[in-house]
């Protein structure tokens, strides 16, 4: 977990917030702690504390310590921190080589730690791995270049020969390494310990936390320490091989692995420390060139390993919370889902619910409709019943005048001759009015048959569904007479103009009952009222086995906006007066489903209508 920035807070150390304010205020004195300490250094070597200033050179870890903290501005603090250190070596005999040396710290560290810094944060959010890897990479180039400038100073200004230039880069190339292996993780732990907010925002790259507690770095510190001293005490007890000392390898990586970076930064200042220590204060059996490629070894290997370690546990810490979160987020679009799932299987009930309501009122509708069908077809055939029995009326009451006259003739012809006083031109008279009125009743009473054969005919073609061979221009004639008493009574004419002998093998009830709902159309919607209206039916055959009846009245005709609408059922201008908008859907139904032909209309406002009714010769409809 990352250290949090409350004013309470105390890092794995114990050190309060108060503390890490000094970083702010004092950076002099960290400056001046930098040229003090290279100068001690430097001094221990001159009065013969150390031997191994060259090959361990420790202030190098600070130097690159200092420079990842504070960037280039730290490069002339180096600069003064060389110029001191080299003050008993170089003056006052060789002050160029004292300035040059001195110059060439400063911008050899300088340009290599630098460049690092500035390639480093170039990436987006890099590991840690990556990180320590370059670090890795950069820093003995770094010292390499430290080194060769170190190198050509020496040449340059008199103060050696060039092989001797050449070994003493050598020796400063391979001691800054060491030294910045042994104090710079050192230096980078103390730093994220002591003023963590600091070094987040200084190294936000490196991300130091958690660090180990007190408890890990005693324990770490000791378990290494016991083997330093097993490596260096044991070959020489029991006359071993020296070379024991590579098991060292074996805590670090472990305490590595087990713990992470910041562990392995510990354990990498502490095994070079340790070996320093060892080196400078009692000597090694170890070569030199072996011990420092141990140190070399066992650092890049430990902090390469602890950098993985750390980034592989921050992996499945982020994987873990990244499952945790999207299981709950899983678990929350579940509990959505079992919500929306119940709620659209209400919702399906009640739609269920609402579609049986739905069917039910529709099947009702359809009985509803059919039913007024079935009013409308008996309204119409009682118009034709009532028009029927009003023109019977007529040749019925001339044959019963007829009929009266003749009786009472007959009565008086009668009378005369059982008086025996009927005379030849009586009786003459007598047959003369018998024969008139004989002939006036038979006359009506013809009409009168003729009318009601009409009627049982059309009568019971629209009360019937059956399917017959039928003469057209004979049915277009009884379905004419039929009608007669409607458009007659209104002052108006039919023609029907159909050639001969055309037979039709389909069903003369559907035909009789579109040409009664055109005709009541007509009468009811087409003619002004006092209007002698014009009714006309032709036949034609436009191809073989197919058949027009173009019905056409003079009428007021159809406004355009209601053509599209005139074939729907319940359609009709004329509710007021009680009309329902069925008979024209019927007459489409008919000739559609019935006669399984077309019925079309077309009008022109007050210059009439006219419908084609277009069906096949021998029907192919199942009633």
């Amino acid at each position: 977990m990352e250290l949090q920035n409350t004013s309470h807070h105390r890092s794995a150390f114990g050190v309060s917030p108060r503390l890490r304010s000094i970083w702010g205020a004092r950076t002099v004195g960290w400056f001046a702690f930098l040229v003090v300490w290279q100068a001690l250094f430097q001094a221990a070597a001159v009065f013969g504390v150390t031997t191994y200033v060259s090959v361990f050179f420790l202030p190098a870890g600070l130097n690159v310590a200092f420079l990842l903290l504070f960037g280039p501005r730290v490069v002339p603090v180096l600069i003064l921190a060389s110029l001191i250190a080299g003050v008993p070596y170089w003056l006052p005999d060789r002050p160029l080589t004292w300035i040059a040396t001195a110059t060439a710290v400063g911008v050899g560290y300088g340009c290599g730690i630098g460049w690092y810094r500035w390639r480093i944060t170039r990436f987006s959010n890099p590991s840690r791995t990556l990180v320590i890897c370059w670090l890795c990479a950069v820093a003995p180039l770094t010292v390499f270049g430290n080194a060769t400038l170190m190198g050509v100073a020496y040449y340059a200004t008199g103060a050696t020969h060039a092989a001797d230039a050449l070994h003493h880069a050598s020796l400063i190339w391979v001691g800054d390494l060491v030294g910045i292996f042994t104090v710079t993780p050192a230096a980078l732990l103390a730093c994220a310990a002591l003023f963590p907010e600091e070094t987040r925002r200084q190294l936000p790259w490196l991300r130091l936390a958690p660090l180990p507690s007190i408890r890990e770095v005693l324990l770490h510190t000791a378990v290494l320490l016991l083997a330093l001293i097993a490596v260096y005490a044991l070959p020489h007890a029991l006359s071993m091989d020296a070379r024991l000392w590579h098991l060292l390898f074996i805590p670090a990586i472990w305490i590595a692995l087990a713990k992470g970076l910041p562990s392995a930064l510990l354990a990498t200042s502490t095994l070079n420390v340790g070996n320093v220590a060892v080196a400078t204060l009692f000597g090694t059996p170890i070569a030199l060139p072996e011990l420092q490629s141990l140190m070399l070894g066992i650092s890049a290997t430990t902090l390469i390993l602890g950098a993985m370690a750390t980034d592989r546990a921050q992996t499945i810490g982020n994987l873990a919370a990244t499952v945790d979160a999207r299981t709950r987020e899983l678990s929350t679009a579940n509990q959505g889902l079992l919500s929306a799932n119940q709620v659209l299987y209400d919702q399906s009930q009640a739609l269920r619910q609402t579609l049986e309501d739905v069917s039910a009122a529709h099947t009702r509708l359809q009985e509803t409709q059919q039913q007024l069908i079935e009013a409308e077809k008996f309204a119409a055939l009682g118009q034709l019943v009532a028009g029927i029995a009003h023109e019977i009326n007529s040749p019925l009451g001339v044959a019963l005048t007829a009929a009266s006259y003749l009786s009472d003739e007959t009565e008086q012809i009668r009378v005369l001759a059982r008086a025996g006083q009927l005379r030849r031109a009586a009786f003459d008279d007598y047959t003369a009015a018998a024969t008139e009125a004989t002939d006036l009743l038979l006359a009506n009473l013809r009409r009168a048959a003729d009318l009601v054969h009409s009627f049982k005919l059309v009568a019971a073609d629209q009360t019937s569904d059956e399917r017959r061979r039928f003469t057209l221009d004979e049915c277009l004639d009884d379905i004419a007479r039929s009608l007669s008493p409607l458009w007659q009574k209104a002052g108006h004419t039919l023609t029907v103009s159909c050639p001969s002998g055309i037979e039709v093998d389909g069903y003369p009830g559907a035909l009789a009952q579109i040409l009664t709902n055109l005709i009541t159309n007509s009468l009811i919607h087409g003619f002004k009222p006092g209007q002698a209206g014009r009714i006309a039916i032709t036949v034609t055959e436009p191809a073989a086995g197919t058949l027009d009846i173009v019905y056409s009245d003079n009428g007021q005709g159809i406004p355009t906006e209601h053509l599209p609408s005139i074939f729907d059922p319940f359609f009709t201008t004329g509710r007021a007066r009680g009309c329902t908008g069925l008979g024209l859907h019927i007459a489409h139904n008919l000739a559609v489903r019935r006669m399984g032909g077309s019925i079309t209309a077309t009008s022109t406002p007050n210059a009439g209508v006219c419908f084609v009714l277009n069906f096949p010769r021998t029907s192919s409809s199942v009633p």
